[in-house]
């Protein structure tokens, strides 16, 4: 299975997350994990929020470096 770079935003991005899906193509993914009740998670902890989300809000479809 091919496997995705995931981390955590900061700053004005803070309960948001990027995934890039592809080095050469430079496009990533800004989401946002929901809860089972379609809410932004109050859990900091990263393992559980990547371990329980179902459900994401993509925020955004671009390529980083534009």
């Amino acid at each position: 299975m091919k496997s995705y770079y995931i981390h955590k935003l900061d700053g004005n991005m803070q309960g948001k997350y990027s995934i890039y899906i592809g080095k050469k193509s430079g496009i990533r993914l800004i989401i946002i994990p929901l809860n089972r009740e379609y809410e932004q998670w109050e859990e900091k902890n990263f393992d559980i929020i990547c371990l329980y989300t179902q459900i994401v809000e993509i925020q955004e479809v671009s390529k980083h470096y534009e």
